[in-house]
């Protein structure tokens, strides 16, 4: 189900107007519903100072929507390496996260695909994506979130001032919902994402936590890599992958590497 902006009591499908997504947005930003729930929510993400701090705001917000899980998505489109997909803030299980499966049905998948192009907020069912995977594994990948009660998803196109593309997703199960719903959920997502890119963009000028070595072991862990597959794409031990691990682990005050990963993911230390 594909759904307009709801803009001054109208539903306007800025996809045959040729609005461009940004300019929808700021439509949606300047016409803002008086409502105590949306104040609230942006009154909050506006004192968030740290990514942590919008991680609660979202956990609380995704939680009053009677959703589950939310994520903050970055698209770009790379040169040679194709369309990437960065994973920012969330409040998913980091065995999801770092299921190959996962990164590879959103690159793949032609549902997903789709959403990345689109200006109009969607609510799609999880049987739709499943029905569009071609690839076994993903699809009993996807088959896992539904069975995990995520049977919708919510896509809410979001860019910010700097020109970054995103989407701020919400996954879960709901009967029904509200064009004035979707606005409220798009206006706040639109700020959250804003919060998210400054966070970031003041992130990019601090010293490095980990080294690149660290980073590179990281991001092939958060793959579904062991420690001696780790090693063979990189060159070196199966010792020296696990000792570059505790001293991630140190250095993020993880208890484990998939704790690892998800801190690592939650502040940016890595792009997967």
């Amino acid at each position: 189900m594909i759904l307009g902006c709801l803009i001054g009591g109208k539903l306007h499908n800025c996809a045959q107007n040729h609005v461009e997504s940004n300019e929808c947005m700021q439509s949606i930003t300047e016409s803002s519903p008086c409502c105590d729930w949306v104040n609230k929510s942006s009154a909050q993400i506006r004192s968030a100072s740290t990514d942590y701090d919008l991680i609660k705001v979202f956990k609380d917000h995704v939680s009053g929507t009677g959703m589950k899980f939310f994520a903050f998505a970055n698209f770009r489109l790379g040169d040679q390496t194709g369309e990437t997909v960065s994973i920012g803030i969330n409040n998913w299980h980091p065995e999801f996260l770092s299921d190959y499966r996962y990164h590879r049905a959103l690159l793949q998948n032609p549902v997903l695909t789709r959403l990345r192009s689109a200006v109009l907020p969607s609510v799609v069912e999880r049987k739709e994506i499943i029905e569009a995977e071609t690839d076994r594994e993903c699809r009993d990948f996807q088959q896992s979130l539904l069975k995990a009660g995520l049977e919708i998803l919510i896509h809410l196109p979001v860019r910010s001032t700097d020109g970054q593309n995103g989407a701020v997703v919400y996954s879960g199960a709901r009967e029904s919902l509200s064009d004035s719903d979707l606005m409220q959920l798009s206006y706040v997502a639109q700020q959250g994402f804003e919060r998210a890119t400054v966070g970031a963009a003041s992130n990019s000028n601090r010293q490095p936590v980990l080294s690149e070595r660290e980073r590179e072991c990281l991001i092939l862990t958060a793959q579904g890599l062991n420690s001696e597959r780790v090693g063979d794409a990189l060159g070196i031990s199966t010792h020296t992958v696990q000792y570059h691990i505790s001293s991630i682990c140190r250095k993020l005050d993880a208890v484990s590497k998939i704790h690892a990963v998800s801190i690592a993911i939650r502040d940016r230390h890595i792009i997967i």
